[in-house]
């Protein structure tokens, strides 16, 4: 039976347990509640762990970069469940060029992104979550 609950630690334990497989990967999930002043919503940052193997770009530009396609089932899975309290899937990729420059895509199976991402953004209303079959 699908119910309502309060986005609290086990609305959060739901989101790092979607969110795993990228942990064992090497991926470093932060998951920031709103009740930051910083935050005016839910903040899911993904970006590659500096203790696996990853790209450093020719440029001095040292950053870590992954490909779309590494992240896209687990983050396809956690727009389910958030359901309507998704709000956003933001995205910068790697290089001095796009330092500081967002893009804001519509997150679904058919979203194509450049291969030398750096960090992702997903954005979220905390509060009521539709618990659905994951």
């Amino acid at each position: 039976m699908k119910y309502l609950r309060k986005f609290n630690e086990s609305i959060r334990e739901d989101i790092e347990d979607i969110l795993l497989e990228l942990k064992d990967i090497g991926f470093t999930i932060d998951i920031i509640p709103k009740q930051y002043k910083a935050y005016s919503t839910g903040t899911i940052f993904i970006e590659k762990s500096e203790n696996e193997n990853y790209t450093y770009r020719d440029d001095g530009y040292n950053r870590l970069e992954f490909k779309w396609e590494e992240i896209k089932d687990c983050v396809l899975r956690l727009k389910d469940y958030l359901g309507k309290n998704f709000i956003s899937f933001e995205y910068t990729l790697g290089g001095e060029e796009y330092e500081g420059v967002w893009e804001k895509v519509d997150l679904n199976n058919d979203t194509v992104i450049f291969d030398q991402i750096e960090m992702v953004l997903i954005k979220y209303k905390p509060g009521l979550v539709k618990q659905a079959d994951i």
